[in-house]
């Protein structure tokens, strides 16, 4: 989710969009702001903001997981055994309205990070008690790391993700779109999914949150 791309620079095969996007990595507020302010054309991807054009394809989502670290007495998502733990956010991500409104202090001490490797690093050497985040990218993050940690199933909920472009670029906004509903219709998204993590996006999705 840390990722900017310029669609006027090299970056890969142009194949279905005959664009080839350069994509640099920076902390997630830089992303949109540098979107914000027109430096670079899109952010991949963010959850629905007003103030950007997304979709309607969407080829990724960010499930509202619970992590705890493998010796946690937790095995199971359960909102209320959270309350006194000390939970990591990613300052400026948009979590549901019921989840944000359900974390509330003093109940629930939370602590922000600047990006999801942060949250998870600070879970794994014991800064906080809990996070949330992505069921796949934080598996991903914790193998990379070694750090030993368990995800509470089943997530809270999970957000669509879209590429999400400047409003002054609606013209690469739609050539992206649709190239990724074809690339949806086709099973390609699928595939990918199952070839890099074993599950497809749609049986990911169909696994189902706790509360939508």
């Amino acid at each position: 989710m840390d990722q900017i791309t310029n669609t006027q620079k090299i970056g890969h095969s142009p194949a279905r969009t005959g664009l080839r996007p350069t994509f640099v990595e920076l902390p997630w507020n830089r992303c949109l702001q540098s979107v914000r302010g027109g430096y670079v054309d899109a952010v991949i991807d963010a959850a629905p903001r007003a103030e950007f054009l997304q979709g309607p394809a969407s080829f990724s989502v960010y499930t509202n997981t619970f992590w705890v670290r493998d010796n946690d007495p937790l095995h199971a998502f359960d909102l209320p055994a959270l309350q006194n733990y000390r939970i990591g956010l990613v300052n400026g991500y948009v979590y549901p309205k019921p989840l944000h409104d359900a974390l509330r202090p003093p109940a629930y001490q939370i602590e922000y990070s600047v990006d999801d490797p942060a949250n998870v690093m600070k879970l794994g050497y014991g800064r906080v008690d809990a996070i949330i985040g992505d069921y796949i990218a934080t598996r991903v993050l914790a193998r990379e790391h070694r750090l030993s940690l368990r995800a509470l199933q089943p997530p809270h909920s999970f957000d669509r993700l879209y590429p999400s472009f400047n409003r002054n670029r609606a013209d690469l906004h739609k050539r992206i779109d649709v190239a990724i509903a074809t690339m949806i219709k086709e099973g390609f998204v699928d595939e990918i999914y199952h070839r890099r993590f074993g599950i497809s996006l749609t049986d990911l999705i169909k696994a189902g949150p706790a509360s939508r």
